[in-house]
């Protein structure tokens, strides 16, 4: 499986959170981006959705923020989280293809195949960031240690 380690500083991002059962998310989230992008807050440019965050609650529950970067100059609407990852060691997973299909599959590889498997690194958090950079290239980014 195609992936990099990359060192990242901390990252503030701002969105809206909501929470998901793992057991439909696949449906769920692409409803829940295709419902806000038809939001004032899309279409005024207040959130642009530049990540995607999963981190864990529990069992088979989960949240998921469509977030930007944090901008300490901008009003933000009362309904947005403001969430810090820490400064960490990171596994990058490249996702080719259309979204939200190409994405999922690799996400998919990560969690059945590469964190299982994998003898040099081990998870460092509860949480999983999609960073979405082009219409077709986006990548998943999990928290890593080396073993």
């Amino acid at each position: 499986m195609d992936f990099k380690i990359t060192d990242k500083r901390t990252l503030s991002l701002i969105g809206i959170k909501r929470s998901f059962n793992s057991d439909n998310s696949y449906e769920e989230i692409p409803k829940f981006w295709d419902e806000l992008m038809k939001t004032d807050d899309w279409t005024n440019g207040v959130l642009k959705g530049k990540y995607g965050l999963c981190f864990e609650e529990n069992g088979k529950n989960f949240s998921y923020m469509i977030a930007d970067d944090y901008d300490s100059q901008k009003t933000y609407p009362k309904n947005y989280e403001k969430v810090e990852l820490p400064a960490n060691l990171y596994a990058s997973f490249p996702c080719k293809g259309k979204i939200p299909e190409a994405l999922q599959s690799i996400n998919t590889k990560i969690w059945s195949d590469w964190v299982p498997n994998c003898k040099e690194y081990k998870l460092n958090g509860n949480y999983c960031l999609e960073v979405y950079l082009k219409p077709d290239y986006a990548e998943i980014i999990i928290p890593v240690i080396k073993i």
